[in-house]
């Protein structure tokens, strides 16, 4: 049974609870671990023939049962969720090396089990208890991070996922009222096009947003995923995003959503623009990574406004993948060289992360023969007018960033005797490990895109192009480092001002979607 994914996963990470009981047992915690990972990507292979199936639980008919169902809406992000958490882990197992390691592990799993129940149900309150189970596991894990500023960002993120987690509720009730049913089937059966369902799609859709970090709700994005260790923040930015995203391809393909197209349209190319323009303006990488993250996110929202779900889905796992990369190369670095300052970093001492980084910097970008280039083309093939241009701007904004990322990182002279250890070999075999795994990712990049992209772009020449010439005079008259005025720097010192000022900001955007 596909269920059987999500308790396998749970079951190892009571495993792992249970075992901290009786004393520290490193190894078999790396066991248990890699167990609850790899176990449930074996009965994912399983059941791939069976594709595509539905399982409604206990028996019970559609309208008063659970179901659960695998098909081609969700089957590529349960694939990515597998490859990101499988890749992820591995890194993690030589990671976390103190007495968290099992604390750590666990809240993975949790989260792991909650990502994939939540992207099999066709239940919207199934669907919301276990993508809450994933959420609350974050919010732990972005806590016990190292230092103060850690504790800060998990209290915004807990605040405002809980808001956003009301809302939905909220939204599910009124859907409830409306159609006797919770079952995505059957709700697209019964609704009603009237001003409450409007004012329950508009709810969840800001619920959702908020979630996904899409702007103007992104406020807790990029402290929650540039503070947290590396393999929580690649698992955050990476696969967690999805959930909602998935989320709202039940929406789009269930409901009537016309009506909201338009508006999500704008949020998204303001999302795009606006994680380029804050990301170009970044010194810690990690930082720069979960900007970035932001102006992704709107491509994604691009594919859900224009209603092209597989668009949606194709950048979401794609991104997925290359982000993950991305901030295991970075976090990588940052470990050897002892700081998160891209002025200080440098790659050209380890070629695995060299080579890494520059084929996931093009894939983000949509740069062929990468899966980027794919995903990029599907989002494309979904809007017109002056869209596509806009898109294609965008594109050379990401170019841009990913330019400064690698301009750094190539003539970077950051010292790495401060965090060279007693056992050098060890520190030499972990180092070597860790550099491999983003390599890994490329790679998928890289293979997948030769099997869905037929050549080169000759666009592409043009982005590129663009971008060097874009980046060029912003180094040249130091714009990198412009600086956002006086009073916005006061509000965003204050942690109760400012979430009170991005309240504000989250009814706004409510009245925008519902009104």
């Amino acid at each position: 049974m596909i269920l059987a994914m999500v308790a396998v996963a749970l079951f190892f990470a009571f495993l792992l609870t249970f075992i901290k009981i009786f004393g520290e047992f490193h190894r078999l915690s790396n066991i248990l671990f890699m167990a609850g990972i790899i176990i449930p990507a074996l009965i994912f292979y399983y059941h791939i023939p069976e594709n595509p199936l539905s399982l409604i639980m206990g028996g019970w008919s559609r309208v008063s049962g659970i179901e659960i169902a695998l098909d081609t809406y969700n089957y590529y992000l349960i694939l990515a969720e597998l490859i990101v958490f499988s890749l992820v882990g591995l890194y993690a197992i030589n990671y976390f090396v103190d007495k968290k390691r099992n604390v750590f592990f666990t809240l993975m799993l949790l989260m792991h089990a909650g990502l994939l129940g939540g992207f099999m149900s066709r239940d919207l309150f199934n669907y919301f208890v276990l993508m809450e189970v994933a959420y609350v596991s974050t919010f732990i894990m972005v806590g016990i991070s190292k230092g103060k500023e850690a504790t800060k960002a998990a209290f915004r993120y807990l605040i405002f996922s809980f808001m956003a987690s009301y809302l939905f509720l909220l939204s599910i009730g009124i859907i409830y009222i409306n159609t006797g049913s919770l079952n995505m089937v059957t709700v697209s059966e019964n609704i009603v096009l009237n001003g409450q369902t409007k004012v329950a799609i508009g709810l969840a859709f800001a619920s959702l947003l908020m979630k996904a970090g899409i702007f103007p709700l992104f406020f807790w994005l990029p402290d929650a995923h540039s503070i947290p260790n590396t393999p929580v923040s690649a698992v955050l930015s990476g696969i967690s995003l999805k959930g909602p995203i998935y989320g709202m391809i039940l929406f789009v393909v269930y409901m009537p959503m016309d009506f909201l197209s338009e508006t999500l349209l704008y949020l998204a190319f303001a999302s795009v623009f606006f994680g380029v323009f804050m990301g170009l303006r970044q010194t810690n990488i990690k930082r720069l990574l979960a900007y970035s993250t932001v102006s992704q996110m709107g491509y994604v929202l691009v594919g859900i406004a224009t209603a092209n779900v597989f668009g949606a889905v194709y950048y979401g796992i794609t991104h997925a993948i290359i982000k993950s990369g991305l901030f295991l190369a970075a976090g990588t670095l940052a470990d050897r060289h002892g700081t998160t300052d891209l002025r200080r970093l440098t790659y050209r001492d380890n070629k695995p992360i060299l080579i890494a980084t520059m084929v996931l910097s093009l894939a983000i970008v949509g740069i062929s023969p990468t899966l980027g280039a794919y995903a990029k083309k599907e989002l494309m093939d979904s809007v017109f007018g002056v869209w596509p241009l806009i898109m294609t701007c965008g594109s050379i904004g990401t170019m841009v960033l990913m330019f400064k990322m690698n301009f750094y990182l190539w003539r970077g002279k950051g010292s790495m005797t401060t965090l060279i250890p007693k056992d050098g070999k060890r520190f030499d075999h972990v180092w070597i490990t860790k550099s491999f795994i983003p390599l890994i990712m490329a790679a998928l990049v890289l293979i997948y895109g030769y099997i869905f992209v037929p050549g080169i772009y000759l666009s592409d020449v043009i982005i590129i192009s663009a971008g060097l010439l874009v980046f060029i005079p912003l180094y040249k008259t130091d714009l990198f480092h412009w600086r956002l005025p006086k009073f916005v720097v006061n509000m965003t010192c204050d942690l109760g001002g400012t979430n009170n000022y991005l309240v504000m900001v989250y009814a706004a955007v409510i009245l925008l979607l519902i009104i």
